[in-house]
């Protein structure tokens, strides 16, 4: 079996920043059990405040800028008018990921230091200054500001971002003027990386991931084979770079049979994957997690699967697929950091 690549080329456009940020807490900081919920729920209020030009505290319905909004295409992106990938579907996935501390604490008192990753999808890198000064004012504002009715009441959960690092590189960006040259990772850099394992690999999955059955009961299901895995990861990588790295595609009538033959392949990869690849040791157990929604008042429910698989078979084909996986996590809620897993 040739490289998934290979018959659909595409992913091959795909490039990866990983981002680090360093925040040195100021004021008494307190996140829920699943950090990535309050930290990206923050982040994207205080980008909407500072880049929307009708300076409104929400986005109305229909918005006649939206699909020229720096929020909007960050956080949550609109369909093109003219693609016919992915029609009648919840949306789009983001080019903007963050990765939240794993450590086990909750409350963070001055001094502390949080470290947290973002990762940007090709189209988003060129963002990563508004990103930065997001951050800044973030922490000139405080997490605990954005939940607060009536006007801002209260102080609380500030922190001072102190470095940027650009990890593909190695390279300190903050403070600096090198906000606007970072390394990437993308297919040729996966190609290599995977040439080291043989045989089998360990995947720890560190944030849940979440697989919903849409047409059936809509809850997370836990992990059954490698064909669900690989099946599921393709689709998002592709998803990520036909709307992200070819936007030159949507105007393109050849790459809309493309995607026809994309649709077809998930389904050999979701058959062909538990032949060639098996799981030898099944480690993973769902989790129950509850965030608190402030769009809906509400909590709702954040539930994967946690925990390790042992994969072993003819991993070849597949293996760069899963390294870029390792940066662009895989399910559903990616953005708050979800479906995040590590090869060992």
């Amino acid at each position: 079996m040739k490289y998934i690549d290979d018959n659909f080329g595409l992913i091959q456009n795909l490039k990866i920043a990983k981002i680090k940020l360093r925040l040195v807490v100021t004021e008494k900081i307190i996140l829920q059990e699943y950090k990535g919920s309050k930290l990206r729920g923050v982040f994207g209020w205080r980008l909407q405040k500072l880049t929307c030009a009708l300076e409104l505290d929400q986005c109305p319905p229909n918005c006649a800028l939206a699909r020229n909004c720096l929020y909007q295409y960050l956080f949550t992106p609109l369909l093109p008018q003219n693609t016919k990938f992915l029609k009648g579907g919840s949306g789009i996935p983001a080019p903007v990921l963050l990765e939240p501390p794993l450590n086990p604490d909750n409350v963070f008192y001055p001094g502390y230091v949080i470290n947290l990753q973002l990762i940007l999808i090709r189209m988003g890198i060129k963002y990563l200054p508004e990103l930065i000064n997001t951050f800044i004012e973030m922490g000139k504002t405080g997490l605990d500001k954005a939940f607060v009715k009536g006007g801002l009441k209260k102080s609380g959960g500030k922190f001072e971002l102190t470095e940027v690092w650009d990890e593909c590189a190695g390279r300190l960006i903050y403070p600096g003027e090198n906000c606007n040259r970072t390394d990437s990772f993308g297919w040729n850099e996966a190609l290599k990386d995977s040439q080291i394992y043989n045989g089998s690999v360990k995947l720890n999955f560190l944030t849940p991931v979440r697989f919903i059955d849409k047409k059936k009961s809509k809850k997370p299901r836990p992990l059954t084979g490698f064909g669900q895995f690989i099946s599921s990861l393709y689709w998002r990588l592709l998803s990520l770079s036909y709307f992200h790295s070819n936007p030159w595609a949507f105007n393109d009538p050849r790459f809309h049979d493309l995607m026809t033959q994309a649709t077809q392949m998930r389904i050999q990869l979701a058959q062909n994957g538990d032949k060639d690849v098996n799981i030898l040791c099944n480690d993973t157990l769902m989790k129950e997690i509850k965030r608190w929604s402030n769009r809906s008042k509400s909590h709702t429910n954040i539930d994967g699967f946690l925990g390790s698989a042992e994969l072993s078979g003819n991993l070849t084909p597949y293996l760069p697929l899963i390294k870029l996986g390792e940066f662009t996590h895989i399910g559903r809620q990616t953005t708050f950091g979800l479906g995040k897993y590590e090869i060992k």
